[in-house]
């Protein structure tokens, strides 16, 4: 199929060379009934009814669900009826609390299995239901880029720390206190990650600078070395910073990076040397993109307490397992780091993460969390509901209430 028409006021137009050749062609070896008979002239507007029905002859013309979707709601609007809300599989939500066991099962199954939950839980209830939720498009890649792809700058600086991590970790004794420096475009020779002429050489800087930003932020905590694992915990070695376990993350601040690093900060209380911790990322912004910050400290408590922490959230874990997670994960961080600017607030940064806003997207509009909580599920339908005000603190309270002032 093809548009002839004028992109700003519709007129149309005759078809391109290519095209009426091939009419041509078509109409000679078919004749001219059968081309009257072959050619289907498609409305002009792709929200035309006429795209979407169906004949005994032919089928729909158009098989875009997005915008059928929209065609959709132009009816419901022109016809001055409320539009059915569509429910998700979750909805109600059935969460309630529960009575958790006190007593934390320390080994590295259970351990990897919170991780996993942690990472996304809503997506995990779903896989224990046979359901494998989620989108991927195979974008047409430019082959004339004028700067560097994000994703292959974060992929870039995540491999670099990744192997000087690995340096501490095969050789304990070592302290990595000294800036360093990398020619990115050597490292990225023959890839085909780095744009054509002069643009290579911005994206050498701004890369650099990442870099330099990252271990700028680290070594304002103290040198950097790997502390190894003792016979009382699960960790098989814990970066360090000074006297303060750190967490790093190449992107910006997300909820599976935080609760991750909120469970090694409990696991590290149970060793043999507990000490704070702390989270470092890349600020929110497009200004400080390539900037990094301490996002959050955690202080020391006694391992009871570590130990009664990570129960809960096996407790919750294990729940989750059966029940859907009531929290959306970006957008209960969201409330989470507002709370201490008053309850209103909080959910302000609730409803803005969840339903969207300018330049910023809707985290309701993901495959996984609309198959949950249904597509254009309001905020306030999950903010009004006990099971989330339970389940939020839950999981965010004792977090936010072992951060360091």
């Amino acid at each position: 199929s093809w548009t002839s028409r004028d992109e700003r006021h519709g007129a149309a137009l005759p078809p391109c060379p290519p095209v009426q050749q091939w009419l041509s062609l078509l109409e000679e070896q078919l004749g001219s009934q059968a081309m009257e008979q072959l050619m289907i002239e498609p409305p002009a507007n792709p929200l035309d009814a006429g795209n979407f029905q169906t004949s005994a002859e032919t089928g729909a013309i158009s098989r875009d669900r997005r915008l059928l979707d929209a065609r959709r709601n132009l009816e419901v609007q022109l016809q001055g009826q409320p539009q059915r809300p569509s429910l998700g599989l979750a909805m109600p939500l059935q969460w309630r609390h529960q009575e958790i066991q006190d007593v934390a099962v320390l080994n590295p199954e259970a351990i990897q299995t919170l991780n996993l939950w942690l990472h996304a839980p809503q997506s995990d209830w779903l896989k224990r239901q046979g359901i494998e939720a989620g989108e991927w498009c195979d974008a047409v890649e430019d082959l004339s880029p004028l700067s560097m792809d994000e994703l292959d700058r974060h992929r870039l600086i995540r491999e670099r720390l990744a192997e000087q991590l690995d340096h501490l970790a095969e050789h304990p004794e070592t302290r990595w206190d000294h800036i360093d420096h990398v020619d990115w475009r050597v490292r990225c020779c023959g890839q085909g990650l780095m744009p054509p002429g002069a643009a290579a050489a911005l994206d050498q800087d701004r890369l650099e600078q990442r870099w330099q930003n990252l271990q700028h932020t680290l070594f304002s905590l103290g040198p950097v070395h790997q502390l190894q694992s003792d016979s009382n915990t699960l960790n098989t070695g814990q970066l360090m910073a000074g006297e303060l376990a750190v967490h790093i993350s190449t992107s910006k601040l997300r909820a599976r990076t935080l609760l991750q690093a909120w469970l090694q900060h409990l696991l590290v209380q149970l060793g043999n040397a507990p000490c704070s911790s702390a989270v470092i990322c890349r600020p929110e912004g497009s200004a400080k993109a390539d900037q990094f910050q301490i996002a959050m400290r955690w202080q020391t408590m006694a391992p009871q307490e570590a130990a009664h922490q990570i129960a809960q959230l096996q407790g919750l874990a294990a729940q989750g397992a059966e029940q859907c997670w009531p929290v959306p994960p970006e957008s209960g961080l969201a409330r989470a780091l507002a709370l201490a600017k008053g309850q209103d607030a909080a959910d302000r940064a609730f409803t803005n993460r969840w339903q969207g806003g300018f330049s910023l997207w809707a985290e309701r509009d993901q495959a996984q969390l609309s198959l949950c909580f249904g597509d254009g599920c309001d905020a306030q339908q999950l903010l009004q509901d006990p099971g989330f005000k339970t389940a939020f603190a839950s999981l965010y309270q004792p977090l936010l209430e072992a951060r360091c002032q």
